[in-house]
């Protein structure tokens, strides 16, 4: 899986091309930990390029919320796929986590002031 980095002022975007499952997983958390470890804690992982995600998939993105939040920070997703877009919403995680239909969506869910 390759995992592109954008940075747009406090926001690191990630955009992650593939599929997210027991074997791209473990680089898809690496790369969210690396970044929260390098003081980029708010994060958008844009999934329009990743068409597929298992439950190990889902599992990663929850992880690396977990860590964003675990610094003071939040980690959203947007753009998702028909496919992975189910996912999110059968396990709930799109009323736990923000999921966005856009970038500019999910750019305006953090704070301007806290950028939480």
């Amino acid at each position: 899986m390759k995992i592109r980095k954008d940075k747009e002022g406090e926001l690191l975007l990630l955009h992650p091309v593939g599929r997210l499952d027991s074997e791209n997983s473990p680089g898809f958390e690496k790369a969210v930990e690396d970044a929260v470890n390098n003081g980029d804690t708010h994060i958008i992982v844009n999934m329009s390029g990743v068409d597929y995600m298992s439950s190990r998939g889902l599992r990663a993105f929850l992880t690396g919320a977990k860590c964003a939040q675990g610094a003071g920070g939040k980690l959203v997703a947007c753009c998702s796929q028909e496919a992975v877009q189910k996912v999110f919403d059968m396990t709930g995680v799109a009323t736990i986590l923000g999921i966005f239909g856009s970038v500019e969506e999910a750019t305006r869910s953090f704070d301007p002031q806290t950028g939480v």
